[in-house]
């Protein structure tokens, strides 16, 4: 499990959280943004929201997220920018929607750094506390 301390960016991924997908998802956005004429990049969607205090739970960070985001699923991962980082990946705001942020990957999808990032995303997979409610 992923702590989130205070002042941490807790970055929230829906589905899907395996390597297989993550790699097909970013590959297809890739090839998006490229057709749109964008400069491409290898990355993956999350939102991202920081935690102001201890009193104010993961769970109530997660159901805020829940209100705005047009995603939805019985599960969710979280983990941080800081742990993202310390794994080397990057994470950028990426607005609308709002709380939308990029995991970058690079220039290049590499089987290894996606392995990566999916354990990451796996040490912090919960139930999503707002699934009750949508």
């Amino acid at each position: 499990m992923t702590d989130v301390l205070a002042g941490d960016l807790m970055v929230v991924r829906f589905a899907p959280f395996s390597a297989e997908k993550i790699m097909e998802k970013a590959a297809r956005d890739y090839d998006r943004l490229r057709a749109e004429g964008k400069p491409p990049t290898y990355a993956i969607s999350t939102f991202g929201i920081v935690r102001p205090n201890d009193e104010t739970s993961v769970d109530e960070l997660i159901t805020t997220i829940c209100r705005t985001a047009p995603v939805q699923g019985k599960k969710v991962a979280i983990t941080t920018q800081r742990r993202l980082e310390e794994e080397g990946f990057r994470v950028e705001r990426s607005e609308p929607p709002l709380h939308h942020h990029d995991v970058i990957l690079g220039n290049e999808l590499r089987e290894m750094d996606v392995k990566r990032l999916e354990a990451v995303l796996a040490s912090g997979v919960r139930r999503n506390p707002a699934w009750a409610t949508k």
